[in-house]
């Protein structure tokens, strides 16, 4: 039996049979708001309402091409609580991921039959659909395009039909075994060790997933896919049948907006940045982005989050995951969108008025208590031209 370990240390043993025990000594989780309609187990309150699990397994030998195939299971897993903690635990963790890219299906459905396979389950006669039939049918199209990746690799698929308050979802995850000692406590004579097989969520690579109600209410952008290195990315957008259709100066603006948010909120020592420090933030982001926009090269999050909050780069990458701006790893910025960080301006009938955020950290522009504003090193030709205005 294998034993998984989840983001909430939660473990699960999963048997040849495909169903989910529980391993002795753990714990709940406490503090959390349940689903309405979820039957509540051991006072344990479900964060998502699950209505179909099953795992297969995927055997892929990374760095080669070809060679993949599965290993298929006839029964999806029965509904029990440790199999809602697990789905609850594997959509934090996705969810929380800030590598993402997003994208909606490609329209082709010859090449790409797993938009066909989705839009027939989630049809109106959902109920009647075999989800184990479906759930095979998608893992012959994920290992097809296994075979054609070389960063591809192995590992135990789960698929998951479930919902998060009215938001229905389709998460497809292939995640990988670990290993880790473990103490084994025995009374009156001491303590072993032993080795324990597991699956640690929080290292989750290769998972992609559905938006199903935002698809289906013609919404854009519902489908999602970690994003990595050369192929791995590629792989999983394929098997999804996605098309990304943001253009990069869209995703730019998103992404200055999220900057933004972050530079107002981020608390350091239990303080919200001052404006030197708001402003120092914002001009390092914009300095980074820039580089990467002449270059014409991609945006990694979490290089940029290395660079611009060293202290705490997951701190910046859970902000950009938790905007409801969908932003894609790996954009390539426009320098036209960069402007918004750095550039203020505003006009009336008789006037026009632009500045850059240097100008506000050199204190030449300054925002008055009355709302007025004070500028300074005003221009000789035009601080005479009005002179002479005035005295006329």
């Amino acid at each position: 039996m294998d034993t998984l370990s989840t983001a909430h240390s939660d473990n699960f043993v999963v048997d040849e049979s495909n169903s989910v025990e529980g391993v002795e000594g753990v714990e709940g989780v406490e503090g959390v708001e349940g689903v309405e309609g979820v039957e509540e187990d051991d006072g344990y309150k479900p964060l998502t309402k699950l209505n179909n699990i099953i795992t297969h397994q995927l055997y892929k030998e990374q760095y080669k091409i070809g060679g993949a195939k599965a290993k298929l299971k006839d029964a999806a897993i029965p509904y029990s609580t440790l199999a809602q903690k697990l789905v609850d635990q594997l959509f934090g963790v996705y969810s929380s991921k800030a590598i993402k890219s997003y994208g909606e299906f490609n329209d082709d459905l010859v090449n790409s039959p797993s938009q066909v396979l989705i839009r027939d389950f989630y049809s109106a006669e959902k109920e009647s659909k075999d989800f184990v039939s479906f759930s095979k049918d998608l893992v012959g199209i994920l290992v097809h395009r296994a075979g054609q990746s070389s960063g591809a690799t192995g590992g135990h698929v789960f698929i998951a039909d479930f919902s998060s308050g009215d938001d229905e979802y389709l998460l497809v995850a292939v995640i990988n075994d670990e290993y880790a000692i473990a103490l084994e406590e025995k009374e009156d004579v001491s303590n072993d060790l032993k080795e324990v097989e597991y699956l640690n969520l929080k290292g989750l690579r290769f998972a992609g997933q559905v938006h199903v109600s935002s698809w289906q209410s013609g919404e854009d952008r519902y489908i999602s896919f970690l994003n990595g290195a050369g192929d791995v990315s590629s792989y999983f957008k394929e098997f999804l049948a996605c098309s990304g259709t943001t253009s990069n100066l869209k995703e730019t603006q998103a992404f200055c907006e999220i900057v933004e948010n972050f530079a107002k909120n981020v608390l350091v020592d239990g303080n919200k940045l001052d404006d030197n420090g708001r402003n120092s933030f914002i001009v390092l982001v914009e300095d980074f982005c820039r580089e990467k926009a002449k270059a014409k090269q991609e945006l990694r999050f979490q290089e940029l989050a290395n660079a611009v909050w060293p202290k705490n780069p997951d701190e910046f990458l859970s902000v950009i995951a938790a905007s409801a701006d969908k932003v894609s790893d790996g954009f390539v910025p426009v320098t036209k969108g960069l402007n918004s960080l750095v550039k203020f301006q505003g006009k009336t009938k008789h006037w026009n008025l632009v500045f850059d955020r240097a100008a506000i950290i050199s204190g030449q522009v300054d925002l008055m208590d009355d709302d007025s504003i004070r500028i300074r090193d005003v221009p000789s030709e035009l601080l005479k031209k009005l002179k002479d205005e005035k005295t006329e």
